[in-house]
């Protein structure tokens, strides 16, 4: 395969087009890059997340595959596909595509929380919840699995259990002086 990079004259221009919501002149670059190297895995993730920003959720999720068929080790791509599959309600491949973000690197929050978010769109709130507990133990920034376990357990009706969470993700962010809940609790 054919593994150029996105040549650094390009990336730049992607950078102030995508900074300005260009978004068809990025697509265009991407796709002038791609007609000479087709498997540019640069090319392809970039020109993804411009899917993903334009709610382009399937050309988005097979700019992706491309990418993790020649990358698989590429965490983030991983999360960037499960956030498309979530947003287009395609709950088990969300999950599915966190797994292996969560496999590669279990160290960051968002493949946990989205993972989570995911089951509980399922009706599956107590393997939501188990997910953020067993991402909680793993990882060192524990406010966002907090902040999403409170969200999923307010939005279940568990009041008591929500605001526990609340709590703790207030005492682990003091600094900040706005509620936590996007319900109000504080």
């Amino acid at each position: 395969k054919d593994l150029k990079e996105f040549p650094e004259k390009s990336r730049q221009l992607y950078g102030e087009l995508k900074r300005l919501e260009k978004y068809d002149e990025c697509l265009a670059l991407c796709d002038q890059v791609l007609e000479k190297y087709p498997d540019n895995i640069s090319a392809l993730l970039y020109r993804g997340v411009i899917f993903l920003d334009l709610k382009k959720y399937p050309e988005a999720i097979a700019d992706f595959e491309r990418v993790l068929s020649a990358a698989p080790q590429f965490y983030y791509v991983w999360c960037l596909k499960g956030r498309c599959e979530l947003f287009a309600q395609q709950y088990d491949a969300a999950i599915e595509s966190y797994r292996q973000c969560i496999k590669i690197n279990p160290y960051i929050s968002e493949p946990w929380n989205f993972a989570a978010l995911a089951y509980f769109m399922c009706d599956k709130k107590n393997v939501a919840i188990g997910i953020l507990n067993f991402g909680i133990e793993k990882i060192e920034n524990k406010k966002d699995l907090l902040f999403m376990k409170g969200f999923i357990e307010e939005h279940a009706g568990d009041r008591d259990d929500a605001l526990m969470s609340y709590i703790q993700c207030q005492i682990l962010s003091p600094e900040e002086d706005k509620p936590v809940s996007a319900e109000g609790i504080f």
